[in-house]
């Protein structure tokens, strides 16, 4: 994460969020009893990375506003 912080720091900031939000949302369904297979099915779904991209638009746009 520090080469691409020097560089352009959305860039990395959306590149550590992205694995963070996954990892914990399939610890949730985990703990929520989901079988193995649904977990992996849940991991394929590309929709997992909206909420940190969704983030990192608005808190843009939040800033801007000021």
């Amino acid at each position: 994460m520090a080469q691409p912080s020097q560089s352009d720091t959305l860039l990395a900031a959306i590149l550590a969020s992205i694995p963070l939000v996954s990892v914990l949302a399939m610890m949730r369904i985990n703990h929520e009893g989901a079988s193995n297979d649904e977990i992996i099915n849940f991991s394929k779904n590309i929709w997992l990375i909206l909420p940190s991209l969704l983030l990192f638009i608005v808190m843009l746009e939040l800033i801007q506003r000021g």
